[in-house]
C-alpha cells in the first residue's frame, strides 16, 4: 500500500491472457462456514478498474494499481489496517483466469478471498499537489493531494491565507468550515461565513487570483494510513491556481430602528463598503406594501462612521429623525416601521466589479426586527418674544405633540439670578401653521392678560437682557410622550430676539350697557387705566354730533379696571340717569355713538391714545338696554305728618305709581309672628323722579298706628312690595321685596302729637262704653281709673275701676264695665239714669298714642246713652249653715229694701216633682240693707232648725237647690228679677256644711212630771243621744250626782229642743237624794262630749262635772205619791207599802195605815 503494487502467487503457470486487472477485487476478510456455503457478514471490497500485471513465471505477478484505484481502495478504507494483514483479501471475479490447460482457478473461500500473506501499509506522507481553487463567490476552497486522505482528520484551523508568499501584508487563518468532499485525493470545502466575512475585509487579501496564497501544518490531515500531510509553511505558500471572484449580491437580512440614538442599524449577509452607502436610496414607510402604505419618508442624508462589514450603522441627519418623529403613524413603533431601498444603496467588497445589494421592493419592504423609541426629553433651544404683534415663538430640538403643550409651563423671568420680576403665562392660541403635532416650534399669540403684564412691567422684557425663559416640566411632550427638559432659573434661555411695542393704542369699539351701567371699551393696545379722564368721552345719538341728544360724562364716572386691553367705565348713576332722561340718547344701537378725546388715556408708554372726533363718532357695537329692574335704595317715614319717601336707584315714571302694592311689615323676615299692613286708600306723587312721596291716608295711617309692634320705631318698620308697584322709564318693573326679606327704614320720624279723647257712648243695656279718640291709641295703655262718670253738676261722682276692653290699637276702645262698676254707677241714683247726667272725663294718662303721646284732658257730655232694661238674674247663691247665711248673687245691683225673704224656697233636688222631693220656704230673715249686686239674709231659727230638721234638705250640695219668685226683688231700674221655677231650680254655688258643735244653751227640769227639757243651740240628731252621758248634780263643781240610765227615754224628733221623760228607777233615784234637784240650787246637768250629736254629727260641747250648767228653770214635784200596791208577809209580821214615788221614810205615819178586808 505503501507503492500500489499487489504481488499475487499461482499455484502454477497460468494464462497470460486470462489475467485481467479488472478481475482482481480486494476486499476487507472475512469467515467463510463451508457447513452452509455463507460468509459471516458483508464487507467492502473494491474491483480494480485497471493497471497493469507482470510476471517472471506466469506462476508470480505483480499489478501495478492506478491512481484511481489506489485512491478509490484507500478512500474505502480497505487493506489500510497495519496490524492485521488478514484485513486485506483478494478475489478473482468476471471471466475466469485459467491455467495453461485451460482450468480455471478454483474460487478460494468463496467471497471471502485469499487474506495477504505480505502486506505492507502506506507510510509515505500525503502531498498537497496544488491549490487548486479559491471560489470566493461560493466561499470554497479546493486542494489536489497525491492520495486519498482522511476526510474525517482534516483540521481547517490549521489553513492560513495570505496576500504573498513572502512578508504579506495581511493573513488569515480559517476557523472552521465545512468539509463537501470524500476521503479521496482532493479536498473541497466550505468557509464559514465568519472567515468569509473577514476575509473580504481584508481588502489585498484572496481579494483576486494574485494575493490568494495558502499554508498549513502538518496537522492539517492525515491519510487513510494515518500518516500526516507534508506541510507547507508561509515561506513556501502555495498560491491559487485558480480565483473566482465574488458575484452574489449582498442582501440585506435584517435591521434595528434606534430613535434614542437615531441610527438605523444594518444586518446584511456579507460585508459591504461603507463607503458605498447611500441614505438617500432608502426609504421608510408605514405598511409592507406602498399600495396600503398612508405615509412614506425618503432619508435626505445620513452618515456611517463605522467600518466595512457586514454590519452597519447609519445615523440619520437631525432633518430626518425630526421629520421622522413629527409623524404618529410612521416609524413610531415596532408595528409601523418598515423599508425598502433600490439597487444603488450599498454594495459589497468585491474588488474588480462590486455586487450591489439586491434591493427591496416598496411592495414588499422589511419591518424592522427591533424598534427602541425617543426615550429622550425634547429640549427648548431658542425662543423670539415680539411685543409688537403679541407673540411668541418657542423652538425645540425635536418634534413635539403640540396637544400636550401647556403654556403655563413656560416662564418668562427678567434674569438668571434671582429674577427681580417674572411672568407665568397664562394663556394663547398657537399660530395654524404650527398648531399640529410633530412640529418643532411653535408661534404663540398671547393673551391679553399676558401681554399686558409684559408691557406695564418696569424690569422684564425691556431688552433681550431682560428677556430670558424657564421651563417647567411636562410643559409639552415630544412625539413620543417624554417630558420637555426642565430649564431653571440658573440656566434661563435668553430670548434670540426681542421686538418692542411702537404703535400708539387706538379704540377698535365700544359698547354700552344701559342694563348695568357700565361703557365696555376695547382698544388694540395696553391701557393705563389710572390715566382716565372721564369728561373726554361724549356719548351722541349719531356720527356727527347732534348738541341736543349728546352727554359729556361727569368724573363722577369711573373705572375699576385694571391696565390692560379692555377697560369698563363704570357710569355714575347722574351720567346714567341723564342718559335715561334723553329719550333719544342710548336707547338702542341705532341712536348709540361715541367720541374721545386723544387725553381719555395713556398708553403704557404714557403716550395719548388715538382720539375719535364729534364728526366722526364711532358707532357702537353693541347696544344692552336697561333690562334691570329698578330697585330701592332707601325710605323715610314720617309718622307724625304721614308721609313716606322712597328713593330707588333710577329714574321711576311717576304715573306708574301703586301705593296700594306696598306692605308695611315689623320684621325683615315674614314668619308666624310678623304683623304686617298693606296701604287702602294712600297717593303718591306722579313726578318722574328717583324718589317717591306717599301720603299716607288717615285711615292707614291710624291702621298702622293700631298694631303696637309695626312703624313705631327704626326697628320694627320694613317694607315690601311686588313688581307691579311702578317701572322706570325703560318699563322696567321694579325689582320686589319679597315678604321674607322685607327692606328696613333708612329715616324714621316717630308721631309726636297727642291724640284727642273725640266722642263716648254709655250701654247700660249691653254694659259697654264707648270711647271714640281723634288716632288711633295704644289700646293696652288704658287706664280704666283715670275715667270718672259724672252728673252734669259734679254732684255725683263715679270714677271707673275696672273693665273688659280689647288690646286691638284703634281710634275705638270698647269697655265692657265690670259688675262692680256696673252696680257701683247704678247705685248712684243721680248718675248715668239719662243723656244729661252722663258725663265722661279723661285725664292725660288715660291712654296713650302708639308713640306714647299722653291724651289731651277733657270731659265729655255722652253722644248716647241706652238705659238698664234688662232684669236682672240670681245667677248664684250661697249657704252657710255655719253662720246661717244664705247668700244671693245678682247679676247687677239689687235695691235691698226690695228683697222678700218669703220668696224664696230651698229644695233637695233640681226638679220638684221627684217622688223625694223636699223643700222649705222661708218664712223670714234679716236682709242687710245696702243695695248691692250681692244681697245676704241670715235666716231665723225657726227657718234653720226647720231646715235642719228635713234630713234630706240642705245636708250637702247635692241637697241645696234655691227656687226665687219674680217679686223676691227689684234692679235699681225696678226691673224684676227673673224667676226660678221649682221645677228648674238653681243649684248651689257654695255649700258650707254645720261645723259648729251643738251647745247645751238651757235645760228646764220638771220634777212634776218627770221630765227634763234640753235646749241646745241647734237642732241635734236625736238617734245618737246618749242619755248614759249625763248627770244631774248638785253643785257646778260635783256635789251629790245621779247618772241617768236607759231607763229614761227622749222623744224620736230631730229638734233644737229634746224632752227626757224619766224613768220610775231613774227619778226615784233622783228623789231619793234630798239634796239633788229639789230646787233650782242644787240642780246642775253635766255631760260628755258623747252626749248628742247635731245634725252634721258635730258632736255637743261637754259640761264637766266641775263645769256643769244650772237649771234654767226648776219645776218641783206638786203631785202627791200614791200607794200602788202592798205587801203584807205576816211570816215575818211585815207590811211593805209601794209608793208610785219616792216617798220620805222619816214622815211615815204608821198610824195613817189602815188594813182593811175590802
Amino acid at each position: 500500500m505503501d507503492a500500489g503494487l499487489l504481488g499475487i502467487d499461482f499455484s502454477e503457470a497460468i494464462d497470460l491472457f486470462s489475467l485481467q486487472s479488472i478481475q482482481l477485487t480486494l476486499l476487507d476478510c472475512c469467515f467463510y462456514s463451508r457447513s452452509n456455503n455463507s460468509t459471516n457478514s458483508s464487507v467492502s471490497n473494491y474491483t480494480l478498474t485497471g493497471g497493469d500485471c507482470i510476471h517472471s513465471d506466469q506462476t508470480n505477478f505483480t499489478c501495478s494499481l492506478t491512481n484511481i484505484d489506489f485512491n478509490e481502495i484507500k478512500s474505502q478504507n480497505i487493506c489500510t489496517n497495519i496490524n492485521q494483514a488478514r484485513d486485506c483479501c483478494l478475489t478473482i471475479s468476471g471471466n475466469p483466469i485459467i491455467d495453461l490447460s485451460n482450468n480455471s482457478v478454483l474460487p478460494i473461500f468463496e467471497g471471502c478471498g485469499v487474506p495477504a500473506d505480505i502486506f505492507i501499509p502506506d507510510t509515505t506522507p500525503p502531498n498537497v499537489l496544488d491549490f487548486a481553487v479559491f471560489n470566493l463567490n461560493e466561499g470554497t476552497i479546493t486542494m489536489n493531494l497525491d492520495e486519498t486522505i482522511n476526510s474525517q482528520s482534516v483540521r481547517l484551523s490549521t489553513i492560513t491565507l495570505q496576500s504573498f508568499i513572502r512578508n504579506p501584508n495581511s493573513m488569515f487563518t480559517l476557523t472552521g468550515g465545512y468539509l463537501t468532499s470524500p476521503n479521496f485525493d482532493f479536498i473541497t470545502f466550505e468557509l464559514t461565513t465568519s472567515d468569509i466575512h473577514s476575509i473580504k475585509l481584508l481588502p489585498d487579501l484572496c481579494s483576486d487570483q494574485n494575493n490568494c496564497w495558502l499554508s498549513f501544518s502538518n496537522l492539517f490531515l492525515l491519510d487513510m494510513a494515518d500518516n500526516t500531510i507534508y506541510p507547507i509553511s508561509s515561506s513556501n505558500a502555495i498560491a491559487a491556481t485558480k480565483f473566482i471572484d465574488d458575484t452574489t449580491p449582498p442582501n440585506l437580512l435584517y435591521y434595528s430602528f434606534n430613535l434614542q440614538s437615531n441610527f438605523l442599524r444594518l444586518t446584511i449577509d456579507e460585508p459591504i463598503s461603507v463607503m458605498s452607502l447611500r441614505p438617500t436610496s432608502l426609504v421608510i414607510q408605514n405598511n409592507k406594501s406602498s399600495l396600503y402604505s398612508t405615509l412614506s419618508f425618503t432619508l435626505t442624508g445620513g452618515y456611517s462612521s463605522g467600518s466595512d462589514g457586514n454590519t452597519v450603522s447609519l445615523f440619520l441627519s437631525t432633518d430626518d429623525v425630526n421629520n421622522l418623529k413629527s409623524f404618529d403613524n410612521l416609524a413610531s413603533s415596532l408595528f409601523n416601521t418598515y423599508l425598502y431601498f433600490n439597487d444603488t444603496f450599498i454594495h459589497d467588497l468585491a474588488s474588480r466589479n462590486p455586487n450591489y445589494i439586491n434591493p427591496i421592493s416598496e411592495f414588499s419592504s422589511l419591518l424592522t426586527s427591533n424598534y427602541t423609541k425617543d426615550s429622550t426629553s425634547p429640549v427648548v433651544s431658542s425662543f423670539y418674544l415680539d411685543l409688537n404683534s403679541d407673540t411668541i415663538s418657542i423652538y425645540f430640538n425635536e418634534p413635539i405633540r403640540v396637544s400636550t403643550f401647556e403654556i403655563s409651563g413656560f416662564i418668562l423671568v427678567s434674569d438668571k439670578l434671582g429674577p427681580t420680576d417674572s411672568l407665568i403665562l397664562k394663556g394663547g392660541i398657537i399660530d395654524t401653521f404650527s398648531d399640529y403635532n410633530g412640529t418643532s416650534s411653535v408661534l404663540i399669540y398671547l393673551i391679553k392678560s399676558d401681554i399686558r403684564y409684559l408691557k406695564l412691567s418696569t424690569s422684564l422684557a425691556q431688552t433681550e437682557d431682560s428677556t430670558f425663559l424657564i421651563v417647567r416640566e411636562n410643559a409639552v411632550r415630544d412625539m413620543y410622550n417624554n417630558s420637555i427638559k426642565a430649564i431653571s432659573y440658573s440656566y434661563a434661555i435668553k430670548a434670540s430676539q426681542l421686538v418692542l411695542d411702537i404703535s400708539r393704542a387706538s379704540l377698535l369699539g365700544f359698547s354700552l350697557d344701559m342694563d348695568v351701567g357700565s361703557l365696555n371699551l376695547t382698544f388694540d393696545d395696553i391701557i393705563r387705566t389710572s390715566t382716565l379722564y372721564a369728561s373726554a368721552f361724549t356719548i351722541q345719538n349719531s356720527r356727527i354730533l347732534n348738541l341736543n341728544y349728546m352727554h359729556v360724562l361727569t368724573s363722577s364716572t369711573t373705572t375699576n379696571s385694571i391696565d390692560g386691553y379692555y377697560v369698563t367705565l363704570q357710569i355714575s348713576k347722574d351720567d346714567l340717569n341723564a342718559i335715561k332722561l334723553n329719550t333719544g340718547l342710548g336707547t338702542n344701537i341705532e341712536d348709540t355713538y361715541l367720541s374721545m378725546r386723544a387725553d381719555a388715556f395713556d398708553d403704557s408708554f404714557a403716550r395719548d391714545i388715538l382720539a375719535v372726533t364729534h364728526e366722526k363718532a364711532l358707532g357702537a357695537n353693541l347696544h344692552i338696554v336697561d333690562r334691570s329692574s329698578p330697585y330701592l335704595l332707601s325710605f323715610t317715614l314720617d309718622m307724625d305728618l304721614g308721609i313716606m319717601i322712597l328713593t330707588f336707584d333710577e329714574i321711576l315714571r311717576g304715573t306708574s305709581f301703586d301705593s296700594q302694592k306696598i306692605v308695611f311689615h315689623n320684621t325683615h323676615a315674614e314668619y308666624n309672628g310678623t304683623v304686617s299692613y298693606s296701604l287702602e286708600t294712600s297717593s303718591s306723587s306722579i313726578v318722574n323722579s328717583t324718589t317717591v312721596t306717599v301720603y299716607i291716608s288717615k285711615s292707614d295711617l291710624n291702621a298702622i298706628k293700631a298694631l303696637p309692634s309695626l312703624a313705631t320705631s327704626p326697628l320694627n318698620t320694613f317694607i315690601s312690595y311686588d313688581s307691579q308697584l311702578t317701572v322706570d322709564m325703560t318699563g322696567n318693573y321694579v325689582t320686589l321685596i319679597h315678604s321674607n326679606s322685607s327692606f328696613i327704614v333708612s329715616v324714621f320720624i316717630m308721631d309726636k302729637s297727642s291724640p284727642n279723647f273725640f266722642s263716648f257712648s254709655l250701654n247700660l243695656r249691653s254694659e259697654v262704653l264707648f270711647l271714640t279718640f281723634d288716632e288711633t291709641v295704644n289700646a293696652s295703655t288704658l287706664i280704666i281709673t283715670e275715667l270718672a262718670l259724672q252728673d252734669e253738676h259734679l254732684t255725683s261722682l263715679f270714677p271707673l275701676t275696672e273693665g273688659l276692653f280689647s288690646v286691638n290699637n284703634s281710634i275705638t276702645i270698647h269697655i265692657i264695665l265690670s259688675q262692680a262698676d256696673l252696680n257701683g254707677i247704678k247705685a248712684l241714683p243721680l248718675l248715668a239714669t239719662n243723656v244729661n247726667n252722663t258725663y265722661l272725663s279723661a285725664r292725660q294718662f288715660t291712654v296713650i298714642d302708639m308713640n306714647a303721646n299722653k291724651l289731651q284732658e277733657v270731659s265729655l257730655q255722652a253722644n248716647e246713652f241706652f238705659e238698664d232694661t234688662i232684669d236682672p238674674e240670681l245667677e248664684a247663691f250661697d249657704f252657710d249653715l255655719d253662720s246661717n247665711l244664705l247668700s244671693l248673687y245678682f247679676s247687677e245691683t239689687i235695691k235691698a229694701d226690695s228683697v222678700i225673704p218669703q220668696y224664696f224656697t230651698l229644695h233637695n233636688s233640681k226638679n220638684s216633682s221627684l217622688f223625694d222631693h223636699t223643700h222649705y220656704t222661708l218664712t223670714d230673715g234679716n236682709v242687710i240693707i245696702s243695695n248691692a249686686p250681692v244681697i245676704y239674709i241670715h235666716l231665723t231659727p225657726l227657718d234653720i232648725n226647720e231646715i235642719q230638721r228635713i234630713s234630706n234638705l240642705a245636708i250637702s250640695n247635692l241637697t241645696t237647690y234655691l227656687s226665687v219668685l219674680q217679686r223676691a226683688a227689684l234692679d235699681m231700674n225696678d226691673n224684676h228679677i227673673v224667676p226660678i221655677n221649682a221645677n228648674y231650680s238653681l243649684s248651689i254655688n257654695i255649700y258650707s256644711e254645720d261645723k259648729t258643735n251643738p251647745n247645751l244653751t238651757s235645760f228646764i227640769l220638771d220634777m212634776n212630771i218627770g221630765a227634763l227639757y234640753l235646749s241646745f243651740s241647734e237642732t241635734v240628731r236625736v238617734s245618737t243621744f246618749n242619755i248614759s252621758s249625763l248627770t244631774i248634780q248638785s253643785s257646778i263643781n260635783s256635789g251629790v250626782q245621779f247618772s241617768l240610765t236607759s231607763n229614761s227615754s227622749t222623744n224620736y224628733t230631730n229638734n233644737a229642743l229634746l224632752i227626757l221623760r224619766f224613768g220610775r228607777s231613774d227619778l226615784n233615784g233622783i228623789q231619793k237624794e234630798t239634796s239633788l234637784a229639789t230646787n233650782s240650787s242644787n240642780t246642775f246637768l253635766s255631760f260628755t262630749f258623747d252626749l248628742v250629736m247635731d245634725m252634721n254629727n258635730n258632736q255637743v260641747i261637754p259640761y264637766s262635772s266641775f263645769q256643769s250648767l244650772q237649771v234654767s228653770e226648776y219645776i218641783s214635784d206638786k203631785t202627791s205619791p200614791k200607794l200602788q200596791r202592798f205587801v203584807m208577809d205576816l211570816n215575818f209580821s211585815e207590811l211593805t207599802l209601794f209608793f208610785s214615788e219616792i216617798v220620805r221614810g222619816s214622815t211615815l205615819q204608821v198610824t195613817g195605815i189602815t188594813l182593811t178586808s175590802s
